[in-house]
This record gives structure tokens, C-alpha cells and sequence, in this order.
């Protein structure tokens, strides 16, 4: 028997094994993990979805909080565990997009250690000031900051964080000088804000109640396109900022290396998850819209959100020296 005929022999005996076992999988339960503490976005997205996925798959779904590190231990705990599509995770700009261009010594590759299976939500981000601000319109604000170059501040959850890099991002457009005011955690940053202690912030929906109530103005949000969940609100770009696109994102990874028939069957029941219209419905009334795609897509999405965040990174001076 020549070489080349033993190892294609042997090349078909292995794919011939990965797709019994993938036509197998899955035969015990799966593990999602969640790299934050319960009670945050990605958490509420994988408790919602994850029964659905389990009905649809037949095994348990069993989400798993692994937080610390601005969800660098449980991004790369998957990113460490067997691909055979046991063990997944749920991504965020933070630690898929962000922290390959702020950390040096990150201990995974977002596009070289993981297999995108779909992304699960986008979120709109809503630039919102306190109502003693005078501004009204994006326009205003912007007129208001060229006028006196680093008066104004805006509040976020962190350095480096998303909603930090959105306001970075508003700046270089903008060619604007505004103070960023960083704190531990998104509800302190509002809670300042409410109390007129900083002029405007960069937040997740969950500020919409104080705008509601009067307690805050806003006057955009940051997605290219308006939001489903909130499409009365205009966004930056249609504001005077052409081109201007920040998006908040949920996605679900697994290990590199998973095989493809298994990742097939992984995106199949997430997506008809995120399909059905009691997870729809629910998502959007907590400022998520439900954005399912394919593996491929998600894929293109990582690699020009990274790309974009890095020249932001780049451009504010803030990457890791």
C-alpha cells in the first residue's frame, strides 16, 4: 500500500469517527459559561436561552458563572476545554473585542482559540445626559464641547470597558475634548449622574427608566441603525455624526477545534432558540435585541469589531504598553 493511499485511509477512518460522534453529540449535558457574577446581561441571556437550547438538543443546559478578571477566567477556561462542544461560552466586546489591544499578556486569541457558533443579542447604547446639561441634541453637545475643550465629562463603568471605549470613539469623530470619568461598575456611574455630579454617560438601556421618569435626557444611542427596542430614539450617526457605530453585543463561542457538524448542530438550536417569541419578547424588555446568525458571521463581526477597537484603543493612547 503506497503512502498517499494509507493516508488518505487514515484521514477518512478519523472524519469517518468525528461525524459519529458529532451525529452522537450530544449524549450528557452541556455547560455554558458565563465569565461575570449571576444577575448581569450575558447571565439573563443564557438562563433565558439555555432551557431552550436544552430542550432542543435533549440534554441539560447547565449555565455556569465563572466571573473575574473582567471575564477573562471563564472566556479562557473554554477557550482551555476539550472541543467536543461540552463546555461553552458566552462572549462579550469586553473580553472578545477589547482586551486583545488593552492586555499583552491576554491568555487567549478570541479568533484563533474559539469556533463561533452564533450571535445571540445586540444592545443598544443610549448617550444620555443630566437634565441641568444644556444640550439637547447630539449637534449641541458637540458645539457645547468644541466651545470649551475639557469642561464636560462623561461617566462610565471602567477603563477599557465598552461603554468607556463608545464615548473614546465619540471623541475622534467628534474631535471633541471630553473627560472620562471612570468608576467600579455601571450603577455607581449612574448614580453620579443622577445626581449632577457628571454631565453624560454612555449607557445600557438600563438607564431608559430614568429617562422615563424624567431624571435623565436622551439624546441618542449609538447603534448604526435604530434599535428595535428603541426606535423613536435617533442615533449619533443620523445626529450629525456620519458613520458613528457602537454596538453592545452577546455572542455564544465554543472551543477551537470543535468539529464543524458539531458546531452545525450547536448553531441550529441556539438560533431556534432565540427565534421563539416568548425569548424574543422578553430580551427586548430588557434593551436586548435578539440578533441570531451563522457561525461565518459571527466570525466577519469578531474580526471587524476587534479591528475597530483597536484603532480606537490606538488612537485614545490607551493600549497596553
Amino acid at each position: 500500500m503506497n503512502f498517499r493511499l494509507a493516508a488518505a485511509m487514515l484521514l477518512a477512518g478519523l472524519l469517518g469517527s468525528s461525524l459519529a460522534a458529532a451525529q452522537d453529540y450530544p449524549v450528557r449535558p452541556l455547560h455554558l459559561v458565563v465569565p461575570f457574577p449571576p444577575g448581569g446581561g450575558l447571565d439573563t441571556l443564557a438562563r433565558i436561552v439555555g432551557p431552550k437550547v436544552q430542550a432542543n438538543l435533549g440534554q441539560p443546559v447547565i449555565v455556569e458563572n465563572k466571573a473575574g478578571a473582567a471575564g477573562i477566567i471563564g472566556v479562557d477556561f473554554v477557550a482551555k476545554a476539550a472541543p467536543d462542544g461540552y463546555y461553552l461560552v458566552v462572549g462579550s466586546p469586553g473580553n472578545m473585542s477589547i482586551a486583545p489591544a488593552l492586555n499583552s499578556k491576554l491568555p487567549y486569541k478570541p479568533l484563533a482559540d474559539f469556533a463561533p457558533l452564533t450571535m445571540g443579542v445586540k444592545i443598544p447604547t443610549l448617550l444620555v445626559v443630566h437634565p441641568s446639561f444644556p444640550a439637547s441634541t447630539v449637534q449641541e453637545l458637540v458645539a457645547l464641547a468644541k466651545a470649551s475643550p475639557g469642561k464636560y465629562n462623561f461617566s462610565s463603568g471602567g477603563q477599557g470597558t465598552a461603554l468607556h471605549l463608545a464615548g473614546e470613539l465619540f471623541k475622534i469623530q467628534t474631535g471633541t475634548d471630553i473627560r472620562h470619568i471612570p468608576y467600579k461598575g455601571t450603577s455607581p456611574a449612574i448614580t453620579d449622574l443622577l445626581a449632577g455630579q457628571v454631565n453624560m454617560m454612555f449607557s445600557d438601556p438600563s438607564v431608559l427608566q430614568h429617562v422615563k421618569a424624567g431624571k435623565l435626557r436622551a439624546l441618542a444611542q449609538t447603534t448604526a441603525t435604530r434599535a428595535p427596542s428603541i426606535p423613536d430614539l435617533p442615533t449619533i450617526a443620523e445626529s450629525g455624526v456620519p458613520g458613528y457605530s457602537a454596538t453592545n453585543w452577546y455572542g455564544f463561542f465554543a472551543p477551537a477545534a470543535t468539529p464543524p457538524a458539531v458546531v452545525q448542530k450547536l448553531n441550529a438550536a441556539f438560533v431556534s432558540a432565540l427565534q421563539q417569541a416568548d425569548v424574543i419578547a422578553v430580551l427586548r424588555n430588557g434593551g436586548m435585541d435578539v440578533a441570531p446568525s451563522t457561525p461565518a458571521e459571527l466570525s466577519a463581526f469578531l474580526r471587524e469589531d476587534m479591528d475597530r477597537w483597536a484603532r480606537v484603543i490606538k488612537q485614545a493612547g490607551l493600549e497596553d504598553k
